[in-house]
This record gives C-alpha cells, structure tokens and sequence, in this order.
C-alpha cells in the first residue's frame, strides 16, 4: 500500500519483507515485478531493431552505428526512419501512410517505457500485476496511478513484439535507399538539418565507403 501526502506526494510503500511473505505471495511478487523486466527487454529489443534498420538502410559499418545512432535517443531515431520515409519517392501513397501510422505506434510505446522508468511501482495485492505512482512528469507537476493487471503487461509486450516484426517489412521497402539520400544530400545540404537528422545528411554526405 502507497500513502500520499498533502502534496500528492508517495511517502511509503508498505511492502512486506521477502522473508515474511508466504510462498504464494512471494511467486506472485516475482511474477508481478517480472512484468517490468520483460517490458523493459522488448523495448530495448525494439530500439535496437530501430538502430538496426538505420544501420541497414545507410548501409553504414557498426562502428559508424556504435558511435553516431546508438546514442541517438529512442525518438530520435523514429524521426530518422520517418525521415527516409518521406523521401522514399518510389513508394505509394498507401505505403507512405502506413508508415507514418508505424512510427507512431512505436512513439506510443515510450510513454509506457518512460512510466516504468520513472514511477514508483509496486505489485498489486491479490493478483499478478502492477500499481504505478507518477509523481512528476518534465513540463509540470502530475500525480496519479496507473494499474497493470497480467493480462494488460502480456498485451503491452505483445505489442512491442509486433511492432518488431512490422518494422523488418518497413526496412525491406527502404533498402537501396542511400544513393537516392545521398544524391538528395548532395544537392541540398541542409535537407536534414536540426534535430538527430543531422548526422544522417552528414553521413550519406561524407566518404564512408559506401554508396
């Protein structure tokens, strides 16, 4: 249980002991904080998909990828894909609209991430799952809680795990699209400019190799 103070603040978390918990309480607390772990690792999996697909697509060596699109935040790197996206000019309108409708649904997905990341959680009290706590957000004051039952954990998972498989096909209709970024790049260096996008012009700019 999770008192709140005049502010909105969380104080205490009233979380038994591992050694007083009976055997039924305690496999269901494993289970319950697992939840976090197992999302926590289909994300990671999933922005290094991202990373992965960038690295594809600029056909770029992993030490260019370690240095200039590992750091890049998870964001950042969806607005790097929408980028080739956008200039993918042999593709359809109905491809193109998918696409954005892609990188939306893996933005929506950090807002759970930034949830387990950044509140205090503990594992609900007679089922398998989770209660969330905010108690701040980076713009303004927010306080409230979040519930995840099993049942919400193992469809927030499974939806990371589709979006992975989703973006191996949207990868696949971007291959061979260096040399048209390039020659884009070429004639407009600024085409990328602000924000992560600038490495990319940067990249497909310079003499890596690779064309």
């Amino acid at each position: 249980m999770v008192e709140e103070d005049d502010f909105g603040g969380y104080v205490d978390c009233n979380i038994p002991e591992p050694s007083k918990l009976t055997e039924v309480e305690a496999a269901r607390e494993t289970a319950s904080f697992a939840l976090v772990g197992r999302y926590m690792q289909s994300f990671s999996l999933l922005e290094k998909n991202i990373a992965d697909a960038i690295q594809g697509i600029l056909d770029i060596e992993s030490v260019e990828r370690f240095v200039l699109v590992d750091p890049i935040p998870f964001n950042g790197k969806l607005n790097i894909l929408e980028s080739f996206a956008e200039w993918h000019s042999s593709v359809d309108e109905h491809w193109r609209h998918e696409a954005r409708k892609l990188i939306k649904r893996m933005r929506s997905v950090s807002d759970d991430r930034n949830l387990l990341a950044h509140s205090v959680f503990v594992p609900l009290e007679h089922e398998v799952g989770l209660m969330f706590h905010r108690s701040g957000a980076r713009n303004q004051a927010v306080h409230g809680s979040e519930r995840w039952s099993l049942r919400d954990g193992e469809e927030k998972i499974g939806r990371i795990a589709t979006l992975s498989t989703d973006l191996k096909t949207f990868t696949e209709k971007l291959q061979g699209l260096r040399s048209s970024l390039r020659e884009a790049v070429r004639e407009n260096p600024g085409i990328f400019s602000g924000g992560s996008g600038n490495y990319g012009g940067g990249l497909l700019a310079g003499h890596s190799g690779h064309d």
